[in-house]
């Protein structure tokens, strides 16, 4: 979770997949389960983030999502960036609290009952 002056960067999936029309956080997938310090420097490879202009607010515990071919886990990694992303992809910055008004996979409205809730 990128968030810049209290809003957070949400984009809307386009890929044809299960989750197509949804939205969700920028991502960061991989074939295995990642460090924090690995995500961290794929982030500031694709220049979401700044190694001086970013701050660690939290690390979520490992979500799971079962579905009918494989299983998805996750960790949300939320940072406060001092600087907004230039380009910021076909991201929107949303406040958080306006997140009801879009459609998140479940795998993601799990993490946002319990970060909400």
């Amino acid at each position: 979770m990128l968030e810049y002056q209290n809003k957070i960067a949400i984009r809307r999936r386009m890929e044809k997949d299960i989750w197509q029309g949804l939205y969700e956080f920028p991502l960061i997938e991989t074939a295995n389960e990642s460090h924090t310090k690995t995500i961290l420097q794929k982030a500031e490879k694709k220049k979401w983030i700044l190694k001086k202009g970013v701050e660690l607010i939290s690390v979520s515990p490992l979500f799971k999502q079962q579905l009918s071919h494989q299983l998805i886990t996750g960790r949300f990694i939320k940072l406060s960036l001092k600087k907004k992303p230039t380009p910021d992809n076909d991201w929107s910055w949303v406040i958080q609290n306006k997140f009801g008004k879009h459609a998140f996979p479940q795998f993601i409205n799990q993490f946002l009952r319990i970060k909400t809730g």
